[in-house]
């Protein structure tokens, strides 16, 4: 499974920009093969890069694979690495970023469905909590296509300002991504969702695609013909984030300061690494 959402999530990257995806080639990481459970992950994830490749018509067209990942007996994560290539029509697709305030925000593929057995593969449990567990996001892969081919024909048509994929970090990174670029826009945006706000906000589900747009109503119509859904859940405007749940807003910060952080994030790391050397030589 997890490799299938591998290449969904390439194709969708692809479709976000109007592309058509076309081929694929791989690079599979995995521990020592001669342990039996080492041996049943690379089965798997072959007979799920196969799958996948086949429903997203992309052939296999070379790759490699690195076995023995070990460290004192201790295998790596199980680790496909997939790319995929794809044709892109002679136009300007959306930026990731939030363009000018005043936009639909629309979520293509709609909300997604979580529970904590399947919240435990995300960046939120890992870095939050601190723990990973469970099982990794449902993926229906008819719902997953439908999803894309909508975004590539809403690209093309010039309906959409913007675009994003939901993927690691769901929607709660997708939202704070697209407020980074320079003209500072942020949205302000309705979860509509019951339930525990870090799952709302950070679940994995994949199908989803963030958008902007100045024509929602043309945007539903093309959503309506693929079956798929595509609920508006919020405004883009300028300098803040704001985020409601429950009726009650529980995210307001300036988008400014929000890329900084971000922007900072690994030079901030590597100088507290740096400190910790030189508080500790040797170590």
């Amino acid at each position: 499974l997890g490799t299938k959402l591998i290449v969904a999530e390439c194709c969708r990257n692809l479709s976000t920009v109007g592309a058509t995806p076309i081929a694929a080639t791989n690079n599979l990481n995995f521990g020592n093969p001669e342990r039996p459970e080492i041996m049943a992950q690379l089965v798997k994830a072959i007979e799920g890069l196969a799958e996948a490749c086949t429903a997203f018509e992309t052939p296999i067209t070379g790759g490699n694979v690195s076995l023995y990942n070990e460290t004192l007996g201790q295998p790596i994560y199980p680790t496909p690495v997939v790319g995929i290539v794809g044709l892109l029509p002679i136009r300007v697709p959306p930026p990731v970023e939030f363009p000018e305030p005043g936009l639909a925000v629309m979520l293509l593929g709609g909300f997604g469905q979580c529970d904590e057995v399947r919240f435990g593969g995300t960046e939120y449990a890992k870095v939050v909590v601190g723990q990973i567990w469970g099982l990794p996001p449902e993926l229906d892969l008819e719902y997953e296509k439908r999803v894309q081919a909508a975004t590539r024909e809403l690209v093309n048509l010039g309906l959409l300002r913007s675009a994003h994929d939901l993927s690691r970090g769901g929607l709660g990174a997708a939202l704070a991504r697209c407020s980074f670029g320079a003209a500072t826009i942020g949205a302000q945006v309705d979860l509509q969702a019951e339930g525990r706000l870090e799952l709302a906000l950070f679940h994995e589900a994949p199908s989803r695609v963030l958008v902007t747009t100045a024509e929602p109503g043309a945007v539903m119509d093309v959503a309506r013909r693929y079956g798929i859904q595509a609920p508006v859940i919020g405004i883009t405007q300028e300098r803040w984030l704001e985020v409601r749940h429950g009726g009650k807003t529980v995210i307001r910060l300036d988008v400014e300061w929000l890329r900084q952080e971000w922007e900072m994030a690994l030079p901030r790391t590597l100088a507290s690494w740096t400190a910790v050397r030189e508080l500790a030589p040797g170590r």
